[in-house]
């Protein structure tokens, strides 16, 4: 993917890329367009199954979330934090390891702290995780690597998750 090519392309600001919409993020563009429920009632009318429509545009939200996840609002969105939940538990239990984006995912939900508010972090959504999983599929996660610097997640992990990684 492009993404994968180029991780950069999702922190670029994009200017007048949509009209009316200046200096925005690529997840703030593609969000942009999530379709209200007037057109989804269309899509229905229309046979199309609009519940498989919002999970793939939601798959496709999440995936560029992944490379800049730290944008307010959606980095505190229940359904996305639910969903990144949801994958990293799939895969953890998976004989397979993790893909970038769920590791980058992992990573980010493990080691985000915020400048302006110590208490604002993941923790519960790292303890959400962990509670859903047997210890081997743990030890997968807690051994995940970053992509960036090569350290373990429970070395570079904020000090509250730290704690709950142990």
């Amino acid at each position: 993917s492009l993404l994968e090519g180029f991780p950069e392309a999702a922190k670029i600001t994009c200017s007048n890329a949509l009209p009316g919409i200046k200096d925005a993020l690529p997840l703030e563009l593609f969000e942009s367009r999530r379709p209200n429920a007037w057109v989804l009632e269309r899509f229905q009318v229309k046979q199309l199954n609009s519940a498989t429509f919002m999970q793939e545009f939601d798959r496709c939200s999440d995936l560029i979330f992944a490379y800049n996840p730290n944008i307010l609002p959606y980095r505190r969105e229940d359904g996305r934090l639910e969903r990144i939940k949801n994958t990293i538990v799939r895969e953890a239990q998976s004989a397979e390891p993790l893909s970038p984006t769920t590791q980058m995912s992992w990573i980010w939900l493990c080691t985000f702290s915020s400048k302006e508010d110590r208490g604002d972090n993941y923790s519960e959504s790292v303890r959400n995780v962990l509670s859903d999983l047997n210890i081997d599929a743990i030890d997968k996660l807690i051994a995940v690597k970053s992509i960036e610097t090569g350290d373990r997640v429970l070395d570079i992990a904020n000090p509250v998750c730290a704690k709950v990684l142990v």
